[in-house]
């Protein structure tokens, strides 16, 4: 069982990143959306500033609560990148699925915004974030003495 715990704490984080990603994506959150033409300092539409604050809560507190269960820092680690990449990757399909299936007429233009969006989503501040609460998880892990 001490061998299977880590790669299913790790596919549930991924999963829930990926959630929360995918989410905030669809909302809207994630996606700069700019309303005037040709301004040098566009407005960002916005539905105010506190569902990205709800967003890097969220993932903070699953990667603190993950790296805690791990209860290793190098595992926590470890962990936390594999989780990164599997929910940058489960994002990725997400969004592209439906030019995968046919259900859109443009394939490559969906695959290219499925890039250009989840690497907006993944980086820099969901990896510092997630990196941050790693380290605070497995900090506390060994100061519990889990």
């Amino acid at each position: 069982m001490n061998k299977v715990k880590p790669l299913l704490i790790v596919l549930g984080w991924g999963t829930t990143i990926a959630g929360f990603a995918v989410g905030a994506i669809f909302q809207g959150l994630l996606i700069p959306q700019y309303e005037g033409g040709g301004d040098l300092q566009p407005e960002i539409i916005g539905r105010g500033p506190w569902g990205l604050v709800i967003f890097y809560i969220a993932i903070f507190a699953v990667s603190v609560i993950a790296s805690l269960v791990m209860a290793d820092f190098a595992k926590g680690l470890g962990g936390f990148f594999a989780s990164y990449a599997l929910a940058a990757g489960l994002t990725y399909f997400m969004i592209a699925l439906p030019g995968y299936v046919g259900a859109f007429q443009f394939p490559d233009v969906l695959a290219t915004l499925a890039v250009n969006w989840t690497f907006g989503a993944f980086f820099p501040l969901l990896l510092l974030v997630g990196f941050a609460a790693t380290i605070v998880g497995s900090g506390l892990a060994e100061h519990l003495g889990y």
